[in-house]
């Protein structure tokens, strides 16, 4: 790439027009400029001071350029991040071990000596006996107790591991308690603040007709019924619906389990609580609020397996004498719902449907473009709405696993349409699962589920429906953390023909740094891309509990203005965002 100097700043810039090396570059060819500066150096290395050749090699500084202008040939600015290797590492490696070889005297050599190992008392007293003590069924208990009450506790006794990755969605929401204004733990956060609805959510025509369900969903006790086997003395729980009078659901009710992977107990709390918050009519939902909801989550505290029994046949008692219409009457008048609302739903979509086969998800090559990763409920709620996603909007989610995105954005923004494209076989088995649990579980709620629509087992690339989808989109979502430079350029092919106006949101920047606009890219989309860095709050996907960076690139009608800034053309060394644990 041929260099200019700035007259102003006195650095150097990338030409505006500067032809980029590509990978079919021929490695070994050097341009015009580069080959002169190295002539220039070797005849100088290699003339002697009588002006007669010696037959001498040319100097290690010239192998040296020599070396380094190849690999920098070999560099493509448009879609790698790092710098030629000889211009960092290889020089400063070479330079420390020269430093270190004259440090060293000669003829002694360093040996490694094996560190003493010494056996600790508790070694010792575990080789005596042959096996350590094992902890009480009493302590095992209290543990158990414990960890499904607190989430400090949790996360001190419990360390995560990278196998329990995919767990981390699930384990957060069953064991989160919420402090209110009176200084009262419950189930919900009572102090967050309604937001409007974004849509006609409650399928008011439909509840008035339907009095029954038909397709009845997953009950929770099928994810609990491993646990207890053919133990009758377990205690069961019937919930009944505020809107179905005729379906109850059943629940195991036992706080000296582990419950840290699903808890029923904190899902009966939310749902009762919900029912309080939205279902029932004021003077109904005051009753609950007096009677119930206090000593529930007393009950849930204390582990007290009788009392949050007693109290969850109490809470039907009252939904038994509660007028179906009035119910209904009541979500007609509906403005404003909580914001966890749709995320305890999706939730519980996700323990019935996803999490019994989350294993089958880390059956991926690793490092490869096919790594399985999600972005969790509250990272999208946000960038959902500064993408100013709505009810007339057409999402698309490329690669979209499981389905998370595309069904959050068709039950919380009522999308036109959501669509999402998956190729791994066990992902879109699962993504049929969760979408038969979700239209189910929509149904029992009295929601209504927007358009849904997966391409799925087929990629996204060449994939006539993407292409007929793409100049239709106002929301593109890109999980291309982990993309490689070659699928990177199918996904500028992909988005060449999106709209005006239309925003992409990515994990990584779509135009690298270094991008330049040249003779050979002067129609490609990136130069017609607004990009916005923004901050990844910590916990915002599966992968990692650490924050770090996403993009949201705004599709504009003419070249991007910051293309023509110096400043931004220079190439930034800054290394991209690492995710790590």
């Amino acid at each position: 790439m041929s260099v200019l100097p700035n007259e102003h700043s006195g650095e150097e810039t990338s030409s505006l027009f500067s032809s980029p090396k590509t990978a079919s570059t021929n490695t070994s060819s050097l341009n015009a400029s580069d080959s002169s500066l190295l002539e220039d150096i070797s005849s100088k290395n290699m003339a002697p001071k009588d002006g007669k050749a010696n037959g001498k090699k040319r100097g290690r500084h010239s192998s040296a350029l020599e070396a380094l202008l190849n690999e920098a040939n070999r560099y493509n600015s448009q879609y790698e991040y790092a710098l030629p290797r000889g211009f960092l590492r290889d020089r400063n490696q070479d330079k420390k071990l020269h430093e270190e070889s004259q440090l060293e005297p000669q003829g002694v050599r360093k040996t490694a000596t094996k560190p003493k190992k010494v056996k600790t008392k508790s070694q010792a007293s575990k080789t005596e006996t042959g096996s350590s003590t094992a902890p009480s069924s009493k302590f095992k208990r209290d543990r158990s107790r414990s960890s499904s009450r607190s989430p400090i506790a949790d996360n001190d006794a419990f360390p995560m591991s990278q196998s329990d990755e995919l767990d981390s969605r699930t384990t957060e929401d069953n064991v989160k308690r919420h402090v209110s204004h009176s200084k009262e733990v419950n189930f919900i956060d009572w102090n967050q603040v309604p937001t409007d609805l974004k849509y006609d959510i409650f399928d008011i025509a439909n509840l008035k007709i339907d009095e029954d369900i038909k397709d009845i969903p997953v009950p929770s006790i099928s994810l609990t019924s491993k646990r207890y086997k053919d133990d009758s003395s377990v205690l069961k729980v019937a919930l009944r619906s505020p809107l179905y009078p005729t379906y109850c659901e059943e629940y195991h009710v036992d706080f000296s389990k582990d419950s840290r992977i699903y808890n029923p107990m904190s899902e009966i709390g939310k749902l009762i609580e919900y029912s309080a918050s939205i279902y029932l009519p004021v003077r109904y939902a005051n009753e609950l609020k007096r009677s119930v909801i206090p000593q529930l989550n007393a009950a849930f505290d204390s582990s007290d397996d009788i009392l949050f029994a007693a109290k969850v046949n109490e809470y039907n008692k009252i939904i038994e004498k509660v007028p179906r219409s009035e119910v209904i009457e009541h979500l007609a008048q509906l403005k404003t719902l909580p914001p966890s609302f749709i995320h305890d739903l999706l939730h519980i979509v996700y323990t019935r449907s996803i999490h019994p086969n989350y294993k089958k998800l880390k059956e991926y090559e690793a490092f490869s473009n096919y790594v399985y990763g999600e972005l969790l409920p509250n990272f999208l709620s946000n960038v959902y709405s500064q993408c100013c996603l709505n009810s007339n909007s057409v999402f698309m989610d490329l690669g979209s696993g499981v389905g998370n995105c595309v069904v959050q954005a068709a039950l919380e923004y009522g999308c036109k349409l959501s669509f999402g494209c998956e190729i791994m076989s066990n992902a879109s088995a699962l993504t049929e699962l969760q979408n038969e649990e979700l239209i189910k579980r929509c149904k029992l709620a009295g929601l209504k589920l927007s358009p849904l629509e997966f391409s799925l087992r087929k990629s996204f690339v060449n994939n006539d429906r993407v292409d007929e989808l793409i100049p239709q989109s106002d929301v593109i979502l890109i999980n291309n953390f982990l993309f490689d430079s070659d699928m990177n350029r199918e996904v500028e092919k992909i988005i060449q023909n999106v709209k005006v106006g239309c925003k992409i949101i990515t994990l990584k920047n779509l135009r690298p740094c270094g991008y330049t606009i040249n003779f050979f890219n002067l129609d490609s989309i990136l130069n017609r891309l607004r990009v916005e860095r923004f901050e990844l709050k910590e916990g915002s996907v599966s992968w990692t509990h650490n924050g770090g960076e996403y993009f949201i690139s705004t599709v504009l009608p003419d070249v991007d203005d910051s293309l023509f800034d110096p400043a931004m053309r220079k190439r930034n060394t800054k290394r991209p965002t690492h995710y790590t644990r």
